[in-house]
């Protein structure tokens, strides 16, 4: 189904979309820590390390190939160049770090509101999440009130670098299973919602 699956796929970064990681343009948002030191040791002080994941230190395949831009463009109908920034593909070091097991909700972005004043999301009604959406990933937040949201949480956003191998892994894989689609491995923004052009589903409800 190419229509489901074009705003889940971004070339070698498809993670994106299906683990819900903080985007630039600000539609999911996950934390992470930094490590510490080289020995894949981290400082989870303010954390749980039971809702994060380590990521061990080490080489990973980051970007893509200008062949599999060229594909890819022609298979989604789009312009090479909304994947230009993901060349070249190439081996990346990065430190050992945590990153958030899901996305942040709702309910726990509404305690980060309450305790700080901080603006609420635009796709909110005035300062209180949505009913019902409460285990929803928070949406319609930009970088600035991701970054504030990980400062109060003790964490702070990931790295382009580690984004990628978190939801990737190491060898390259399209999707964070692989490099075949799984219907219902992700929930991919098909634009249905006729409210802020997005819809959701519960944090952890999808095996991806």
């Amino acid at each position: 189904m190419a229509t489901s699956r074009r705003n889940a796929v971004f070339v070698g970064v498809a993670w994106v979309a299906a683990l819900g990681l903080y985007t630039a343009d600000g539609l999911r948002l996950t934390a992470g820590l930094p490590s510490r030191t080289d020995d894949e040791r981290s400082d989870t002080r303010q954390a749980d390390p039971a809702q994060m994941v380590f990521i061990p230190a080490g080489e990973f395949l980051m970007g893509t190939t200008s062949e599999e831009v060229q594909r890819l463009a022609k298979q989604y109908d789009v312009h090479p160049s909304v994947f230009a920034s993901e060349t070249p593909r190439r081996m990346v070091y990065v430190k050992a770090f945590w990153i958030d097991r899901y996305p942040v909700t709702n309910g726990q972005y509404q305690k980060f509101v309450d305790a700080t004043g901080h603006r609420p999301p635009p796709a909110w009604r005035g300062r209180t999440c949505p009913k019902g959406l409460e285990d929803h990933p928070v949406v319609t937040v930009n970088w600035h009130d991701a970054a504030a949201y990980a400062r109060w949480a003790g964490k702070r956003l990931p790295t382009e670098e580690e984004w990628e191998k978190a939801a990737r892994g190491t060898d390259g894989r399209l999707y964070p299973w692989g490099d075949e689609w799984i219907e219902g491995a992700c929930w991919p923004d098909d634009g249905s919602s006729p409210q802020i052009g997005l819809r959701t589903m519960p944090v952890g409800a999808c095996p991806a």
